[in-house]
């Protein structure tokens, strides 16, 4: 059960940066287009932004930490294959 909310927490925060990133993006031209609308100004703006970042700092620690954890995952079994190797030869 952890693991499957685990998968639904990275999952839900992958789709709220991609969704706050193309806002965003879309805000930024449209301010270049018409800059009377003042988007990039705008405090709901810099909220969003704010978010947008703590958002992607947490992608980014929670797939570093999977990697980490994969890659320990791969030494101690190739450790283990080795040790197998090292008992049959003897």
């Amino acid at each position: 059960m952890k693991k499957q909310t685990g998968a639904v927490v990275r999952a839900l925060m992958c789709h709220v940066a991609v969704i706050l990133s193309l806002m965003y993006l879309v805000l930024f031209f449209i301010d270049r287009v018409n800059t009377a609308m003042e988007f990039i100004n705008n405090d709901v703006t810099k909220i969003l932004l704010a978010v947008l970042a703590a958002v992607s700092a947490a992608n980014a620690v929670i797939t570093l930490g999977a990697q980490r954890r994969q890659a320990l995952l791969a030494r101690k079994k190739q450790a283990k294959k080795q040790a197998e190797k090292r008992g049959r030869a003897r």
